[in-house]
């Protein structure tokens, strides 16, 4: 097989014009104009100022890891400034990931489970590789989706220099999860929203019992998108998510299996484990997960929630990979 880039229109985001990846139009609206992306960056301008009339430092990366520095788009894909991690999440601005779907030479997939200490989706199963397109320094260029890829399978995976015209171009789809928190009578819940008219939504009880009722009442309160006494949002992620698909050999993936699982730095200085491990499974199981909110991060859920059209391609590329000789 000879992978080559294929862009998948999804059912609700259609490519404008032109062959700039950042160009897509929802619902016939811009999904970010540059005026809006201007206010944003304005406005974490003014925090900043605040911060430092006040003498306080930027505050902790609310999730405990180091921060990472996410450069910031307009529509036409300019990168017009670069934010924490912690702010984007906070607010609700605007960045980008790349993510990687590894499908092994026996048609299975790799699957990357979250580790338990992870604040959002203990547990829960992600797509084989991916992670942010961050810079070291604010003027730093951005790096493209294919260049993060590369870095997150060497780091993640241990498989390093893969040529880039193995990778099979997906194309791009939102990714929006707004995480709200929800006590009272002491029942307490973590809420995560879909999509912005909040018709996706996942209710995780954390202690005590919530009936259908009670349920369908924080789901209109949800709905109005404010915060009240009993529920408060607690973080706004909006991304724009790149996906690719790697078909690996044997010998890569015996490689996989040696590397030892990637750490990440905790502010406190502790380094601990990203993932808790790998599973390679047959890819109606990874389909039927990624459709599972009980089992799945968000990562995985947005790729494959109601999308036939990317189902039906992965079945195509295993189709292929398993007529192929042993790689």
């Amino acid at each position: 097989m000879n992978p080559t880039s294929q862009f998948i229109a999804l059912p609700y985001l259609r490519k404008c014009s032109g062959t700039n990846p950042h160009m897509f139009l929802h619902e016939g609206r811009s999904l970010r104009s540059r005026a809006t992306a201007i206010l944003a960056a304005d406005r974490i301008e003014q925090l900043r100022r605040v911060a430092a009339a006040r003498g306080l430092p930027e505050p902790e990366n609310a999730w405990g890891s180091v921060l990472e520095i996410l450069p910031v788009f307009d529509y036409t894909g300019q990168k017009i400034e670069a934010v924490p991690s912690y702010m984007a999440h906070r607010m609700g601005i605007r960045h980008q990931t790349a993510n990687l779907i590894v499908v092994l030479p026996n048609g299975l997939v790799l699957l990357q489970q979250r580790a338990m200490h992870q604040f959002f989706f203990p547990g829960g199963w992600g797509l084989s590789a991916g992670g942010h397109m961050k810079i070291e320094k604010k003027n730093d260029l951005a790096p493209t989706p294919l260049q993060v890829i590369r870095e997150e399978l060497a780091e993640e995976l241990g498989l390093n220099n893969v040529n880039t015209e193995r990778f099979i171009d997906l194309g791009v789809a939102p990714n929006f999860l707004r995480v709200w928190e929800y006590e009272k009578n002491n029942v307490q819940a973590t809420i995560l929203q879909f999509d912005a008219q909040a018709e996706d939504i996942f209710i995780d009880v954390k202690n005590g019992t919530l009936s259908a009722a009670e349920k369908s009442t924080i789901k209109e309160l949800v709905k109005t998108g404010k915060n009240s006494l009993e529920l408060q949002t607690k973080r706004r992620n909006e991304e724009l998510c790149s996906y690719f698909i790697l078909v690996i050999t044997a010998g890569e993936y015996l490689t996989i299996q040696k590397h030892s699982p990637a750490v990440e730095q905790r502010t406190d200085g502790t380094f601990v484990a990203e993932v808790a491990g790998l599973r390679a499974v047959p890819l109606e199981e990874v389909i039927k997960a990624g459709r599972n909110l009980a089992t799945a991060t968000d990562n995985l859920y947005s790729l494959f929630y109601n999308r036939v059209d990317i189902a039906d391609r992965l079945r195509q590329i295993v189709s292929q990979v398993l007529t192929m000789p042993s790689l």
